[in-house]
């Protein structure tokens, strides 16, 4: 009895415990930060830009996305596995020096190629290379995030929370700053985008480059940055099918449709991305640690149910809150032209409360060690997906690749629970998360096609119709038993409470 006691009560564990859970949230929040800049810009991009302008930034940042896949070989996640079992200094500086010289290396071949191939990138993406001049600037992003991607990790490997809190503060600050001054002030448009891209991640990248390079004292090493490039070929095999699965589509819309729907759809996506990174990527910091402890506790199993069932009918809530909001939403930020997404987003939204439901049932793969299968199930679901959009987008138009984005991720859902289950049963049951997607469509059904259908949606009464349905959802929930209140005193005292102790 007392050796359990003395380690709760052992005045260091208690502060590395304290220290450990600080630096989660911090770092979370900086993930937050990070990815808030393209939410936080869209008022800006949907007043001041065309839909079709806004297609083409989307585009272009689909090839770039494209091209440090290939090129950039994941090493910031190789840096922080090699970072981490190295024992000695010197280990670390060639870990280091590897992983800063590839990434720079790799990533200034790629912004090479692209500029040389710039001409014929802008016929293929846009129909015309009168756009070439913006593939040139926009490549420079390439090099500009791999300056900034190592130093990143770096500060994360370290346990440097508050300098990575700040400079994703900052690169957000450069970011929305230069936008308002180039749309808005000088009114330049679409180029106005790129320079404001390109300008914020230049002065970014100079200001993390001085503040952390200092520190790292690299020394580059063929035989690490070889071990390093091994590790990765799984990681970049699973990445470029995900990129299939997520940004494939805005290619078929562009070829078989026209740039205004490439800004409209990819407008109805950011909501998708915003649920997945304010809804779950939180949870899923904590999560990714916190699992562990509860596998090796059977007597805790019960706990990945139950956990699962309370974030879960969080995440749905979420998304049936956006899809009933953004009909006023899209209407106070963005120019009419905009405002159709609002029926192609909440296809989106389903999508990724599924992605998230992947990313919780997934623990066998990882308790096995059989991460390798990601890869063959991404490449069935990515070969899936680019067949979808070629025979459902000339048919269906952008709701076409909507619903099969939604096929995709279901796909990709039921083989992985399937596999993974083999290997550990986490002993879900999915009652209530039908119960509680069906519950958000048939309400979102509901009120869009029937209360709101004559309505004006910021109209006192259509505002007032909604409020009540946001406040009756949850009501209806918990008496259906989506989530029971029991669980949710289960996994605050479980999970959240026991971390800070």
């Amino acid at each position: 009895m007392n050796a359990p006691q003395s380690k709760v009560t052992n005045p260091g564990a208690v502060k590395q415990t304290k220290v450990l859970v600080s630096n989660t949230a911090i770092y979370g929040l900086g993930t937050i930060i990070r990815s808030l800049a393209s939410f936080l810009l869209l008022p800006i991009y949907t007043q001041y830009l065309l839909p079709s302008e806004y297609g083409v930034i989307e585009l272009l940042g689909m090839l770039v996305d494209l091209a440090g896949i290939f090129f950039g070989a994941r090493i910031g996640q190789a840096f922080l596995r090699y970072y981490g079992l190295a024992n000695t200094d010197n280990e670390k500086y060639q870990v280091t020096g590897s992983a800063l010289g590839m990434t720079c290396g790799m990533h200034l071949l790629a912004v090479l190629t692209l500029i040389s191939l710039s001409g014929p990138i802008s016929e293929l993406l846009f129909g015309s290379s009168d756009l070439k001049t913006l593939v040139q600037l926009y490549s420079l992003n390439m090099l500009l995030g791999a300056l900034m991607e190592i130093p990143f990790a770096y500060l994360r490997a370290n346990g440097k929370a508050l300098k990575f809190l700040g400079y994703s503060v900052l690169r957000l600050t450069l970011q929305i700053s230069f936008n308002l001054f180039f749309l808005i002030y000088l009114e330049m448009g679409v180029y106005g985008a790129v320079y404001a891209s390109v300008i914020a991640f230049s002065l970014a990248a100079l200001g993390l480059t001085l503040g952390v390079v200092g520190e790292l004292k690299p020394e580059f090493k063929w035989e690490t940055a070889k071990s390093m490039l091994g590790f990765s070929f799984p990681i970049i095999i699973a990445a470029l099918s995900m990129f299939f699965i997520t940004y494939s589509d805005r290619y078929f819309i562009s070829a078989f449709l026209d740039l205004d729907s490439v800004g409209i759809y990819s407008l109805a996506y950011k909501f998708g991305f915003m649920l997945f990174a304010l809804g779950w990527t939180p949870f899923l910091n904590m999560w990714d640690a916190e699992k562990y402890r509860i596998y090796k506790d059977q007597e805790s199993h019960y706990l990945f149910d139950a956990v699962f069932r309370v974030v879960s009918g969080i995440l749905v809530y979420m998304a049936f809150g956006i899809a009933l909001w953004l009909p006023v939403v899209l209407r106070f930020m963005s120019d009419e032209n905009y405002w159709g997404a609002a029926s192609i987003a909440p296809i989106v939204l389903i999508a990724y409360v599924l992605l998230a439901w992947t990313n919780y049932c997934n623990l066998g793969f990882f308790t096995e060690g059989k991460t390798g299968r990601f890869g063959w199930i991404s490449v069935v679901t990515a070969i899936f997906c680019v067949l979808g959009y070629w025979v459902s987008i000339p048919k269906y138009g952008m709701y076409g690749a909507a619903w099969v984005t939604v096929l995709a991720f279901l796909v990709r859902f039921l083989l992985i629970h399937h596999f993974a289950k083999r290997h550990f049963d986490m002993q879900l049951k999915w009652r209530s998360h039908i119960v509680s997607i069906s519950l958000a469509l048939s309400f979102y059904l509901i009120s869009e096609y029937w209360i709101f259908s004559d309505m004006d949606p910021v109209g006192a009464w259509a505002i007032a119709i909604r409020v009540a349905l946001s406040l009756l959802y949850p009501v209806l929930a918990i008496a259906l038993g989506v989530i029971p209140f029991g669980h949710l005193k289960m996994f605050y005292q479980s999970i959240i409470k026991k971390r800070g102790k």
